[in-house]
């Protein structure tokens, strides 16, 4: 029976699922074949001196491709 979830029948993660279809259709929507985007990734480092510091904090991480790089959808999404 096949699965419905097109990220497991790939092999990848939901996010880099989601991430492909977002940088496929930014793509055909503006007619580039290098897209960027940018994710946010929450980390805080251990650095002397920011015992004191609190909070939630978020870099910005952005992401390019180029679409003429890859002939299908599989081949844009990482690899197991």
């Amino acid at each position: 029976m096949p699965s419905t979830k097109p990220w497991a029948e790939l092999g990848v993660r939901k996010f880099s699922f989601f991430l492909g279809v977002h940088m496929t259709l930014l793509g055909a929507l503006s007619g580039s074949r290098t897209v960027t985007t940018a994710v946010p990734l929450g980390n805080r480092r251990k650095h002397p001196g920011q015992e004191a510091a609190f909070g939630y904090f978020v870099n910005t991480l952005p992401l390019a491709v180029d679409l003429d790089a890859y002939t299908t959808f599989g081949e844009l999404l990482p690899g197991p």
